[in-house]
């Protein structure tokens, strides 16, 4: 995120991203589930990298009950984003951004930018 968003009534700003496919089944959020983005909420510097789970051996005698604990729950959140599958399409398809505010309408925003990046690449025959 270039600039955080701020302005106005605005509570909170929230971002998904998905497809509308020509032909076959769409998806609002396929890309990026809701993702806050306000200024007084949290933001996402970077997406998903498609790796393996992040290893449990990491919870030992080592750590205390407490750590272990936040550890474990960082795994929980961490790994569904991890293991995103690629997206393939047959079809055309358009990708949709959908912004939602709360506390006040879009055009209270006085600052924030945002990039979003697609690697889009020609299918190949195997």
């Amino acid at each position: 995120m270039d600039t955080l968003f701020d302005g106005g009534a605005t509570s909170e700003l929230v971002a998904k991203i998905g497809w509308d496919l020509g032909s076959g089944t769409d998806d609002d959020d396929g890309f990026l589930a809701d993702t806050s983005l306000h200024a007084d909420a949290t933001y996402v510097k970077f997406g998903p990298v498609a790796i393996a789970d992040v290893s449990t051996e990491t919870v030992d005698e080592t750590y205390g009950t407490q750590e272990s604990t936040v550890l474990a729950s960082l795994r929980t959140k961490l790994n569904p984003v991890l293991k995103r599958d690629v997206k393939v399409f047959n079809d055309t398809c358009t990708i949709n951004v959908i912004w939602t505010s709360t506390g006040a309408n879009l055009t209270a925003l006085t600052a924030g930018q945002v990039k979003f990046f697609f690697a889009i690449n020609n299918a190949v025959a195997a």
